[in-house]
């Protein structure tokens, strides 16, 4: 399952929300999951945090709602991008022993003409089978 929590923090340009992350395709165990993010803020360099379990810590930037963060991938190949819906998908491997491992995702991104941070909510997935 992919369960949102949080609500993300803006970049602070004038009228734009904070991102906005939803689960599309599920974590089932040797296929592909997919993420998608609704963005607002033009030029932003986007990343994707991947953790083990919840969090709620504070920074000047903005809430980081992932714990135990295994790795952070840069997304759309590096490229800018614009206002919109992007996605991000990954193998989950085939492997019985990840049933039931829960695995957290934030986005976080960079608008480069503004040189401000936004992050999103998060979202915990389940391994199934």
């Amino acid at each position: 399952s992919g369960v949102p929590y949080g609500t993300g923090t803006p970049s602070g340009n004038p009228g734009i929300a904070a991102p906005k992350m939803r689960c599309t395709a599920l974590p089932f165990l040797g296929s592909n999951t997919t993420l998608s993010v609704e963005q607002g803020d033009s030029q932003v360099l986007s990343f994707m945090g991947t953790g083990l379990g919840r969090a709620s810590v504070p920074t000047p930037y903005g809430e980081i709602l992932i714990n135990n963060i295994l790795f952070t991938e840069v997304m759309n190949g590096g490229a800018l991008v614009g206002p919109g819906t992007y996605t991000y998908t990954w193998a989950v491997p085939n492997n019985t022993s990840l049933m039931g491992v829960n695995v957290n995702h934030q986005y976080v991104h960079l608008d480069i003409p503004s040189n401000t941070i936004a992050l999103s909510n998060a979202i915990e997935m389940q391994f199934a089978q």
